[in-house]
């Protein structure tokens, strides 16, 4: 009778544990291409991350914890946990499991999924209760974990760990983290004692909760060199789970273009079975060679190989965040001992990639790697859901795949780098906890005025709300600022746009950003995640941003229907002679000096913002542009101090309004005041609603053709 490989090595693990019911499993065969189907995970690839050791999300500082939460929100659904078992077990028989439902709650209420790897072993020491340890990372002398007593302690735990993970989102339990860098250079005793425990523990499993899988993390040189750790453990654990680095003997990181092929042969080394990736690790530590930039290819590689890797169901990116200043030196303690016979150079290298691992820095700002990574979340998404069909609707012969709509709320979202500055441009989104209309949301693209941000505009002009309850998206668009690496401030480090208009005194406007480019990428990242309705883009937005919607409009006229522009200017030419310009409203106050009806100088503190035409001038542009008729419609507004006329039907069936405020100065009507004091911009002295008003604007605003 012939044997098979499989078959050869469940001898040996039978043989190895002593055990007559394994040598009798091991016999018949079993085929390790039928591993488990890991039940308790989400179909699909789940895209997670952690943090460094056992670190909870308590432990994150704001800015951090708020980027985590809208990247959970955004796909990045997965978390790995790290406990010890010191950590559950202080004493013999003294059991605390806070310390992991302390962690697990956090991770449930945001609805992850969680590996939770228990680390009996991890790397090349040991991690058991003191009683069992010599105290630099083996075991007590006489003690091996498969004596009964160490056995029973361990199941005793998972009596009282077991029943808390299934409920709070776990769907795989390790146990020991690179344990082979200890058991391929040990004994075959220690090895075949080490694989009695987890068979004990993944039988014992079968009867608490079956369809919790148990697992081992290896390192990909066990999976490349098929080591007798590997090979024994695959028998013995529902899973072996590995850990990824693109890193060579000399601890420096291999070349770009040499990842690709690296991490396929750890693939197919991997064979057939389901892969679960516990750390897929890209450093940016620079005495390795490698850079902040260098990490986010590095990503963008390996997770270009896993979208085509069907076997692959979980992949957790190590980790989260740098470590900060004393967070480091801790942990580089922990390992000095196993650097003391290392070269100088290479233990220089280790301690900077202990601290660098992160795709945040430890002050919570994105490096490259962050928005590489939520990228790859929205596009494998899309992907994924473009299956999953709310309905299609007919107009015309345009037939549309709706997605599944994303979770409700606020999210921020990051777009891939720019090629020219290296800069990554973010936005914030607002998406309604409705379901999205037949052919997809209505969007908002709303721009902030120069000096301000998103999240204020979004508070001053309360867009998420009427977004909320219209089912429409609200995009809270994002300027450029001079220091990209520092928080926008109004005049120290003011955002702003490149509103086309020449003016030296706009920041981006000098610096020549492209914020054309930035609104493309803007749209295609949504319609990458959300069923949107691409008839139905409207844009709009206050001061320097009303100038840049008032620009979109010009560039961008076949992916609008509509904008509105609040008190902002315009560029002093005519308008581009095409049949895409989309319906128009414009809204400004009489009392508004940044904005002066009549036109003139402008000064905004001390400083000089150029000579402009009258208001009117600005409008009439667009009047004439829009091919509408010379005498206006007039609109009975609701408020005596605001005039309004309207002009229809302009070319193509398109609106022109024009709504000037009585008395008020240089604010968003009906906003919440957030602005300077008056004597500098004029009184806040109307009582429209402008958002609503534009709102009301845009829904007659709907254009077939638009793309």
């Amino acid at each position: 009778m012939s044997v098979s490989k499989s078959a050869l090595v469940k001898l040996l693990v039978a043989l190895l544990l002593g055990s007559a019911a394994l040598l009798a499993q091991a016999q018949r065969a079993v085929p390790v291409e039928s591993p488990s189907t890991l039940p308790l995970l989400p179909r699909g690839l789940v895209l997670g991350t952690t943090l460094y050791g056992s670190a909870s999300l308590a432990a994150l500082n704001d800015k951090t914890l708020e980027r985590f939460e809208n990247a959970a929100a955004n796909g990045l659904s997965g978390f790995t946990l790290y406990l010890d078992w010191p950590d559950l077990e202080a004493a013999p028989g003294q059991l605390d499991v806070e310390a992991l439902v302390s962690q697990l709650d956090p991770l449930a209420e945001r609805g992850l999924a969680v590996f939770v790897n228990i680390t009996i072993g991890n790397i090349g020491h040991y991690s058991v209760p003191a009683d069992l340890s010599n105290g630099v990372g083996g075991l007590a002398v006489g003690v091996n974990l498969n004596d009964s007593d160490v056995v029973a302690r361990f199941l005793a735990l998972l009596d009282q760990v077991v029943p808390l993970l299934a409920e709070r989102g776990s769907f795989l339990l390790g146990l020991g983290n690179e344990i082979d860098e200890r058991l391929d250079d040990a004994p075959e005793s220690e090895l075949a004692a080490y694989a009695e425990l987890v068979a004990a523990a993944r039988e014992h499993m079968q009867t608490l909760r079956p369809d919790l899988p148990v697992a081992v993390t290896l390192t990909s040189s066990a999976v490349r060199e098929q080591t007798m750790t590997w090979q024994v453990m695959r028998e013995v654990a529902d899973h072996v789970a590995i850990n990824y680095a693109p890193i060579d003997a000399e601890w420096r990181v291999l070349a770009p273009e040499l990842i690709a092929d690296d991490f396929d042969k750890v693939l197919d080394a991997f064979g057939n079975g389901v892969l679960v990736i516990q750390e897929l690790t890209c450093p940016s530590a620079e005495s390795m060679g490698a850079s902040p930039w260098w990490q986010s290819q590095c990503l963008a590689v390996l997770l270009e190989r896993l979208r085509a890797h069907r076997q692959t169901r979980f992949v957790s990116l190590f980790s989260l965040e740098d470590l900060d200043g004393a967070t480091c030196q801790a942990v580089q303690a922990v390992f000095e001992p196993l650097l003391t016979d290392a070269p100088a150079d290479f233990s220089e290298r280790f301690r900077e990639y202990l601290c660098t691992l992160g795709i945040l820095d430890s002050d919570g700002k994105p490096k490259p790697g962050w928005g590489i990574a939520l990228d790859w979340v929205a596009k494998f998404r899309a992907s994924q859901t473009r299956l999953q069909m709310l309905g299609r609707h007919d107009e015309g012969s345009n037939r549309r795949l709706l997605l599944r709509p994303p979770p409700s709320g606020r999210q921020e979202r990051f777009l891939p780098l720019t090629a020219t500055t290296g800069e990554q441009r973010r936005y914030q989104v607002h998406v309604p906890a409705d379901l999205p209309p037949p052919g997809g949301w209505p969007v908002v693209l709303i721009f902030h005025g120069g000096g301000g941000r998103g999240d204020s505009f979004r508070e001053e002009s309360r867009w998420d709300e009427v977004a909320e309850s219209q089912n429409f998206v609200a995009v809270f668009a994002e300027g450029t600022r001079p220091d990209p690496e520092s928080p926008p401030a109004f005049s120290a480090n003011p955002q702003t746009w490149n509103d086309g208009t020449g003016r030296s005194a706009i920041g981006a406007v000098d610096r020549g950003e492209d914020d054309l480019a930035y609104v493309h990428a803007v749209l295609e990242d949504l319609a990458g995640w959300m069923p949107i309705a691409s008839d139905r883009i409207y844009a709009t937005g206050f001061s320097n941003g009303a100038g840049m919607t008032l620009h979109l409009a010009r560039n961008m006229p076949e992916r609008l229907s509509a904008v509105a522009a609040v008190a902002g200017k315009d560029i002093q030419m005519p308008l581009p002679d095409v049949d895409e310009l989309p319906s128009i409203l414009y809204m400004t106050g009489t009392e508004d000096p940044l904005n002066p009806i009549d036109g003139g100088d402008v000064f905004l503190f001390w400083n000089f913002l150029g000579n402009f035409p009258p208001i009117e001038t600005l409008f009439e542009r667009w009047r004439t542009g829009l091919d509408c008729p010379i005498m206006p419609t007039s609109i009975e507004a609701s408020l005596a101090d605001t005039e309004a006329r309207r002009y229809f039907p302009c070319h193509a069936n398109t609106t022109a309004e024009f709504w000037l405020l009585e008395g008020h100065g240089h604010h968003w009507p009906g906003g919440r005041n957030l602005l300077a004091p008056s004597f500098w911009i004029g009184p806040d002295a109307s009582e429209l609603d402008a958002t609503r008003t534009i709102w009301s604007f845009f829904v007659q605003s709907r254009r077939v053709g638009v793309r």
